[in-house]
């Protein structure tokens, strides 16, 4: 491998033409008032180095002494930069050496400033002040979960780099790499709010009055990809009657009960266990004096701001009558995993993908098709009054069925 050529530092002139050479091609000058040359394998090569040492000469001539430097070429073209502005500035003077100082005092004051700023923050540092600010809103341990899960393999593929060198390419190729449709479309959801943190919203490490935001936008500014939900489906009468046998059978009629008639969350019926535990009489939240149950702000997460104190259930005459059946035989609505999947592989057709969340939409169903009152249905079920319309309203389930779980007491199921 042929070694760079020997720089040529100091004060140039008398530059002879280009001579041919046996090694090449000769160019002839004094260096610092001593004989020199250089030498170039090819012509194009030495007549770029004869100009080069041309401009020296000149420079040396006008009085420009460029001395002995062990700076690289391109450092030695920016430092001429820098005085080339500081002179059209008026800051410094080519005729002046004494003014030369003025760069380096300008280098100072940028290092002085730095230094106020600080280090820039990496991606992972942002990242673990976000998490530590979603620990405060009380979120679901879901959603923290999915933060981590989502997010963390971007921040680590950052391998510590500064947030400001986040690009919206960057962001994109992570994004739609992500395996399915449901897991892009929530990988966006979930990124975007990270970074939107990193901008300053609701960043309680930024002041506003003071700070300067981490990065100055938000780099994702591309659409969100798109998502189709999986198909809504809903458990027909006689298959809850089927689910209820297998589910008395199991111990698990109580957890059940509890989803079918309170059209809880999966994650709000575990919430609402952990504080109060699953006895339907002594858990403080389920008032039996006024038939109601209560889903405090700590069980129902995703609240607006009308909803801070949660949402309120009522307790209907036949759930009621489930509930005294239910006590009577002290069966609690807690929740075993493998004898609910049993009494729910009762119906192997409806168990399985694309079946999930049975509970919960069959719940809102039968409400909606038995009660035909699309605002309470969401207000019971902690949701909106368009998705109702749009997911539920027009299942393709009898009003036979939704009026009939709305009269189906245990006595009716022979239970006794």
């Amino acid at each position: 491998m042929a070694r760079p050529p020997k720089p040529i530092n100091g004060a140039v002139s008398d530059v002879n033409g280009i001579e041919p050479h046996p090694s090449g091609y000769r160019v002839r000058f004094r260096l610092n008032g001593t004989n020199t040359e250089r030498y170039r394998k090819t012509k194009k090569e030495a007549a770029s180095l004869r100009a080069e040492l041309l401009a020296k000469a000149n420079g040396t001539k006008a009085g420009l002494l460029v001395a002995p430097t062990n700076l690289p070429a391109a450092r030695l073209r920016a430092a001429e930069t820098a005085f080339h502005l500081l002179d059209n500035a008026g800051l410094s003077n080519a005729a002046d050496q004494a003014s030369a100082q003025v760069l380096i005092v300008a280098v100072q004051k940028l290092i002085d400033a730095a230094a106020k700023v600080g280090k820039p923050i990496t991606v992972a540092e942002a990242f673990d002040l976000f998490l530590a600010k979603q620990a405060t809103r009380n979120l679901s341990p879901k959603t923290i979960k999915d933060y981590k899960r989502l997010v963390r393999p971007f921040v680590e593929a950052q391998n510590g780099n500064p947030l400001s060198l986040v690009t919206p390419s960057e962001c994109q190729r992570f994004i739609f790499g992500q395996p399915s449709a449901v897991a892009k479309f929530k990988t966006y959801g979930y990124l975007y709010a990270f970074l939107n943190f990193c901008t300053g919203e609701n960043n309680p490490n930024i002041d506003p009055n003071k700070d300067k935001p981490w990065i100055q936008a938000n780099p994702i500014n591309f659409e969100k990809p798109g998502y189709t939900p999986k198909d809504v489906h809903s458990y027909g009468l006689e298959e809850i009657k089927a689910i209820f046998k297998e589910a008395k059978r199991r111990g698990s009629l109580g957890y059940i009960v509890f989803r079918l008639f309170t059209m809880a969350r999966f994650d709000e019926t575990e919430r609402f266990s952990a504080i109060g535990g699953t006895d339907w009489k002594e858990n403080p939240y389920v008032d039996l004096n006024h038939n109601r149950i209560h889903f405090n702000a700590h069980v129902y997460l995703k609240r607006s701001g009308g909803e801070e104190r949660g949402r309120y259930i009522p307790i209907l005459p036949i759930f009621r009558k489930w509930i005294d059946y239910l006590s009577a035989h002290d069966l609690g609505f807690e929740y075993v995993r493998w004898d609910d999947e049993v009494a729910r592989r009762t119906v192997g057709d409806k168990f399985g993908d694309g079946y999930a969340n049975m509970l919960r939409h069959t719940a809102i169903t039968m409400h909606i098709r038995a009660f035909k009152d699309p605002m309470l249905t969401a207000k019971i079920a902690g949701t909106s009054v368009a998705v109702i319309e749009k997911n539920y309203a027009n299942l393709n389930i009898p009003e036979a069925d939704a009026v009939g779980l709305y009269e189906l007491t245990p006595n009716k199921m022979g239970f006794r």
